[in-house]
């Protein structure tokens, strides 16, 4: 009487077993042929760090290619050396196709020196090959908010604050159009805000909280530990890159993932401020990590694999002409 309640059982634990591993399936797709040659092989690897000189007009290019090669061998995490609000939001376009998003951080990320058109184009690309995966990719940011804290007011008002519209009185909530997209004073004023006025945003549920507090947290590190040329700063922003490098894996349980970042945090043997032990200095004993750069020339002792690139082909300013208020004209997720 007892065998067929086993038997169903038995069969229930199969189906669930299948249901589940279909749907975290990141099987390596072993006929996709790589894009470059000497690229790292995955099965030895923890992490691919990819290294550039980060005004190169061929980074993008590439690391689209190098993304979707090792998506097929099963990396689906992708963190990059960028402001973390500035990545939330571009990993929020990835995901949604919201093209006004896109135009509000080209008004002011890429027309750095580490932008151009390649940039704008290769998160549009980004975004149209990512729809079309059944499962989708996760972008992180593993560095502080040291400038560009218009996409910090920004990412606090669209994904936590738009919808508390009885927390008031959150300084320079939203931000002055003052013709500066840097507004590092007003981002301070926030930080101290919410350190010392915690009462002010108790109504925000457990996941808003800790949002918001991996963004002061980040802002934190990025405006109160001095300037760029400050030894104290560079010690401070290698030591939370590999924080969150760590953290992401963590979240992730572990999984493989591809890092982008100028190649001094990537060099086995050359610091990235004299004498401050650099990103991958401080992770190689605790994760087996592979090395790539992206330069005119082998340098085999930092840097063991390298993709080869015209180094005087440099990026562009990139001409954005977006006016628009995105994304405090967006009414409250209610």
């Amino acid at each position: 009487m007892k065998t067929k309640p086993l038997v169903m059982f038995t069969i229930l634990l199969a189906l669930c077993f299948l249901f589940f591993s279909c749907d975290t399936d990141t099987t390596p797709d072993t006929d996709v042929v790589a894009p470059y040659d000497n690229l790292p092989d995955l099965r030895y690897y923890d992490a691919i760090f990819v290294g550039e000189a980060h005004d190169n007009r061929q980074n993008k290019e590439i690391q689209l290619s190098l993304i979707k090669y090792y998506y097929s061998k099963g990396i689906r995490d992708f963190a990059f050396e960028g402001r973390p609000c500035s990545l939330l939001l571009l990993d929020y376009y990835v995901e949604s196709g919201d093209i006004e998003c896109l135009n509000f951080i080209g008004r002011d990320m890429f027309i750095m020196d580490d932008g151009g058109p390649e940039s704008y184009n290769f998160w549009k690309d980004l975004h149209n090959w990512n729809s079309a995966l059944d499962e989708k990719i996760k972008i992180y940011s593993f560095d502080t908010q040291a400038n560009l804290c218009e996409h910090m007011f920004a990412a606090l008002w669209f994904f936590i604050l738009r919808n508390y519209p009885d927390i008031k009185g959150v300084p320079h909530m939203p931000p002055p159009r003052s013709g500066s997209f840097w507004l590092e004073e007003e981002a301070r004023d926030l930080v101290n805000d919410f350190k010392k006025n915690k009462e002010r945003y108790s109504s925000l549920n457990a996941k808003d909280m800790k949002l918001m507090e991996k963004i002061i947290e980040g802002a934190e590190k990025g405006l109160f530990s001095g300037t760029w040329e400050d030894m104290q700063y560079q010690v401070t922003r290698e030591q939370y890159m590999a924080d969150n490098i760590r953290e992401i894996r963590m979240n992730n349980n572990g999984r493989k993932i591809l890092a982008v970042m100028g190649s001094a945090h990537s060099s086995f043997t050359k610091s990235v401020f004299a004498g401050v032990p650099n990103l991958i200095t401080r992770l190689k004993d605790e994760m087996k990590i592979a090395s790539l750069v992206l330069r005119g020339t082998p340098d085999t002792t930092q840097w063991p694999f390298t993709t080869i690139i015209d180094e005087s082909l440099k990026a562009t300013r990139f001409v954005n002409t977006y006016t628009g208020n995105w994304p405090y004209s967006i009414k409250a997720n209610k």
